[in-house]
């Protein structure tokens, strides 16, 4: 049987806690240790490497520019990044309420993004999240602005897997009607899942 003496003679003893160390001991098992894949490496990495970001405007009275109803269209305004929390993100700043990914790994992130939106009485507001530009359905979300002085609530939220230089915005539309709506405050925030 193979006392701790022997066992802490072999190189690879270093990398054995004391509870394999007497595994070995009682079994006269001389193993080698644990080996770690690189996957689980990538994976242990990207779990202690953040990303994230957000973006918000407030008091906004610049008018969207909807043309046709139904028609999801840019926000026309710019949203300020929150550089305290900001971590491999940056503000999209050509009149599109988005974010920029800019981290060097594909990652997967959690999106929530929400427009508090004024119309004229009775309009059907939505909003959706875009990547790269193309609206992703699922995300609609819709709502009445009940008088001209109401502002629609409205609020998304999704998983969205993203690679270097890749952008997720959010945008607008007038369901039912051209009318023209202002995005009085706005908030995108991106968190990336382990």
């Amino acid at each position: 049987m193979a006392t701790l003496d022997d066992i802490n003679t072999l190189p690879e003893a270093r990398f054995l806690t004391l509870d394999d160390k007497m595994a070995i001991a009682e079994q006269d098992d001389r193993r080698s240790p644990k080996r770690i894949n690189v996957s689980d490496l990538n994976n242990l990495f990207q779990t202690t490497n953040a990303a994230r970001g957000q973006i918000s405007v407030q008091n906004n009275s610049i008018a969207t520019d909807i043309t046709a109803a139904g028609t999801f269209t840019e926000a026309g305004i710019n949203g300020t990044l929150d550089t305290a929390t900001a971590v491999h993100f940056s503000a999209l700043n050509n009149n599109c309420f988005g974010l920029r990914y800019t981290g060097a790994n594909t990652r997967l992130f959690w999106f929530y993004g929400s427009y508090d939106c004024a119309d004229g009485n009775n309009q059907m507001l939505g909003i959706r999240l875009t990547k790269n530009g193309t609206s992703i359905p699922a995300t609609e979300c819709r709502a009445f602005t009940a008088s001209n002085l109401t502002e629609a609530k409205l609020v998304t939220t999704w998983m969205i897997e993203l690679a270097t230089n890749e952008t997720v915005s959010l945008v607008v539309c007038n369901v039912d009607h051209n009318s023209d709506v202002t995005i009085k405050r706005g908030r995108l925030v991106a968190n990336a899942i382990p």
